[in-house]
């Protein structure tokens, strides 16, 4: 199960005022490394042994039982420093057995997580890169599409 979400946060200014944060911590944000501290302490309490972090975004794996605690134990520590996981970013593939044990795992998962989000096989992806073969041509296309983007505005500079 990957879960690659972020945590909205509330921040406290000199004027002790509350700034509701409207997007992930951004990469010139002056708080972004004091985030990672955040992420960082999630990363060591989790019990999953696919266990990645990459500044706002964790990748969980094991046991769908084990994920599924691991999120809750992002949750409440989220709320611990009044933040908040986006669960509609959150994204979930159930890998192993057999299909029908995939889909009745799939189906709980949705049951008591409907906000998540259930990538395809050709959709599953980490930091841009795909996790399993089906999802190579998307990434190609995605990524020759982005070049060809940013090649044709070299023209502007």
């Amino acid at each position: 199960m990957s879960l690659c979400g972020k945590c909205t946060a509330n921040r406290r200014s000199s004027f002790s005022a509350i700034l509701h944060s409207a997007s992930r911590v951004q990469q010139d944000d002056p708080l972004g490394p004091l985030f990672c501290l955040v992420t960082l302490k999630l990363s060591k309490v989790m019990h999953s042994p696919l266990n990645a972090w990459y500044l706002y975004d964790g990748t969980l794996g094991s046991p769908a039982g084990t994920v599924m605690h691991d999120l809750a134990t992002v949750e409440t520590l989220c709320r611990e420093i009044r933040s908040e996981l986006s669960l509609s970013e959150c994204k979930c593939f159930v890998f192993g057995r057999c299909v029908a044990d995939q889909e009745q795992t799939t189906a709980a998962i949705q049951t008591a997580r409907p906000e998540m989000t259930f990538p395809s096989r050709v959709e599953l992806s980490l930091l841009g890169a795909p996790l399993l073969s089906d999802g190579v041509p998307l990434a190609i296309d995605t990524k020759t599409t982005t070049l060809s983007l940013m090649s044709s505005r070299l023209s502007i500079l």
